[in-house]
């Protein structure tokens, strides 16, 4: 009996060899060997796997046309969960929304691993913020275009404070003060000279 098993033994690989070859070199193994209705089957259905493909694959290649900055992350995400409504809805929102790449190239968030990209936010210097200094301006009327000279004065005069607190706190650097400062005593000058 032990004999047999190892008869059968040796010879399994050569009837997995022999088995594997057949169907490899079979007629019917290739597609376009069988008639015209089974190779324009296999057609369409290649067809249907590149278009299902390209359909999927729309948020990533909306992100690399538009030259997203977490493009490659759009592309985790829809390879990952691009199959799925919600992943695929995710992937598209995030490759359309608009991203401010900006000319230092740090486009990615106060994290510095870019997963989300910082819009650029316009900021309106008011002369409400600095409410500790309280500097009392003179009210022109709407129908007096022209401000008073008062009234120019005090706002250049507020703006500087503002501009030195924001330096002495250290929110902006020298460069950044002195620049800021430029323009605003450019104006007063001129007005004043």
């Amino acid at each position: 009996m032990g004999e047999h098993f190892l008869s059968k033994r040796r010879r399994l690989p050569l009837l997995g060899l022999s088995s594997t070859k057949t169907l490899a070199l079979s007629e019917h193994a290739w597609a376009g060997q069988g008639d015209a209705r089974s190779s324009l089957l296999a057609f369409a259905f290649i067809a249907a796997i590149i278009v299902i493909m390209a359909v999927i694959f729309i948020p990533t290649i909306v992100a690399f046309r538009r030259q997203h900055p977490n493009r490659w992350l759009i592309f985790v995400v829809n390879f990952a969960f691009g199959g799925t409504v919600v992943g695929w809805v995710a992937a598209l929102v995030w490759a359309l929304h608009y991203v401010h790449i900006s000319e230092d190239g740090s486009n990615g968030g106060e994290s510095g691993i870019n997963l989300f990209v910082n819009d650029p936010v316009n900021v309106r210097v008011d002369p409400s913020m600095n409410e500790d200094q309280k500097i009392a301006l003179p009210v022109s009327p709407t129908s007096n275009p022209n401000p008073s000279k008062d009234h120019s004065d005090a706002e250049t005069v507020n703006a500087l404070q503002r501009l030195k607190t924001l330096f002495e706190s250290g929110a902006i650097s020298a460069e950044e003060f002195t620049a800021l400062k430029a323009p605003i005593l450019k104006r007063y000058i001129h007005k004043t000279g």
